[in-house]
This record gives structure tokens, C-alpha cells and sequence, in this order.
């Protein structure tokens, strides 16, 4: 058994070396570092909050409320480094589910 789990940590290392993990990793950093979209995400979140609490109270929800969440959700979408965010996370996804797929076929 300790020869699997070496073998584990080594295909750990490989995918830790590999581009897509580390594109996912400088994306993430990018914006972690990026206070701008980081108070914009925040504030999605608050918005998104009130409306829920709203919903669940049965309170009426006003349109410019809406149009406040639907906004900063555009906003955040199509800012460059989510879109880039969401590639480098598509990629990694992949390849892990190469790496599954070539595990499962030597189980089959």
C-alpha cells in the first residue's frame, strides 16, 4: 500500500507542476490581489443577502435593488480576469478528469 500512496504523491507533485494548475493558481492570485473587484464581489454578496432576507421575510423587493445585483453580476462576469478565472478553471478541470478517466480505465 505504501507503494500506491507514493505513487499518489508523485501524481500529486505532476499535477501541482502542471500549466493548468498553475494558471488556476496565478489566477486566483490575481484577483485575490485585485481590491477593486474584490469590493465589487463583496458588495454583490450584500446586495444578493438583503434581497434574499427580503424574500424569505416577504418583504417587496424594489427594482433598483435588482437592477443594483444585476449589475455588479454583469459587471463581475465580464471583467477580463473572471473570464480568465473561469478558463484557467475549465482547463484544470479538465485535466483532472483526464487524470480520473486514465484511473478508472486501469480499474475497469
Amino acid at each position: 500500500m505504501d507503494d500506491i500512496i507514493e505513487k499518489a504523491d508523485g501524481l500529486g507533485q505532476a499535477i501541482a507542476q502542471s500549466p493548468a494548475y498553475k494558471a488556476l493558481i496565478s489566477q486566483r492570485k490575481n484577483i485575490e490581489d485585485d481590491q477593486e473587484l474584490q469590493d465589487r464581489m463583496q458588495r454583490l454578496h450584500t446586495a444578493s443577502e438583503a434581497i434574499a432576507r427580503k424574500e424569505q421575510e416577504g418583504k417587496p423587493i424594489e427594482p433598483e435593488e435588482k437592477r443594483e445585483v444585476r449589475d455588479l453580476q454583469n459587471g463581475i462576469t465580464q471583467d477580463p480576469r473572471m473570464q480568465q478565472l473561469a478558463r484557467a478553471e475549465a482547463d484544470f478541470a479538465e485535466l483532472m478528469n483526464k487524470v480520473n478517466e486514465a484511473i478508472r480505465k486501469r480499474l475497469g
